[in-house]
């Protein structure tokens, strides 16, 4: 039994919402360095960051619909990614 392709349109949709998703974890993440990197405990920042996405993660697991599930684990799995990996290239642009 074959399983019938995913018309075209589908494919663009989860594709830009995805894409989205992504962009808007990167950005989300360099908001937060921003306005947490001077703050006294920087040291707490990043597990601040890592509940936040744990937080988002579990609330987009509990969504119905698979689309929104997916674009809201992208993005929390982004950000915290982002926030974790991406501080010293923040440091770099500001």
């Amino acid at each position: 039994m074959r399983i019938p392709a995913a018309q075209p349109s589908e494919i663009v949709i989860w594709a830009a919402s995805g894409l989205l998703a992504i962009l808007l974890g990167i950005g989300g993440a360099f908001f937060l360095w921003f306005g947490l990197h001077d703050g006294e405990h920087v040291q707490l920042a990043p597990l601040l960051v890592a509940g936040f996405g744990t937080g988002l993660f579990l609330l987009g697991m509990t969504s119905k619909r698979p689309l929104i599930r997916a674009i809201v684990m992208l993005f929390s799995l982004t950000l915290v990614l982002s926030f974790i990996v991406g501080s010293p290239s923040f440091a770099r642009l500001v």
